[in-house]
């Protein structure tokens, strides 16, 4: 799968030429490098991550659920239902590799989750850090 290199912040890489840097096979259909498998796997789980279920129509298997998630409390419970809807994202968008997730509180209605995918010979480990505030529309907890 051939695709076009972004950044975490979801911006276009620019090759030397000045180009749209793609990720790169070779005439046979593979990676040139270990390097640019991880680059396809990272690019494709933070797709995957960053886009709600249904927001491309051309793509129904890309994207999350994460927003089944807002407004529950920051408790275990709910980071481990974030944990399964962004492995299920994954899967069904088939990043290649072996991922585990890890998360944890960092505010009081935000988790984090570590997202790492393991792929290639000799092994390479990918972590992707994604934030979710559980009160998307910041009024929870809001006094007035």
């Amino acid at each position: 799968m051939i695709d076009l290199k972004i950044t975490s912040g979801g911006d276009f890489i620019v090759d030397e030429n000045g180009d749209i840097a793609l990720t790169a096979l070779t005439n046979n259909n593979r990676y040139e490098s270990n390097e640019d498998q991880a680059m396809l796997a990272a690019q494709m789980a933070y797709m995957a991550i960053k886009t709600d279920l249904n927001d491309f129509l051309l793509h129904p298997y890309l994207g999350n659920e994460l927003y089944k998630i807002l407004g529950l409390p920051n408790k275990e419970d709910t980071a481990k239902l974030g944990e399964k809807l962004i492995s299920q994202a994954l899967k069904k968008w088939g990043v290649p590799g072996i991922v585990t997730i890890e998360s944890y509180p960092i505010e009081l209605q935000k988790i984090r989750f570590e997202v790492k995918i393991t792929i290639g010979n000799p092994p390479k480990v990918i972590t992707l850090t994604i934030d979710k505030i559980l009160d998307d529309m910041g009024l929870l907890g809001l006094e007035v």
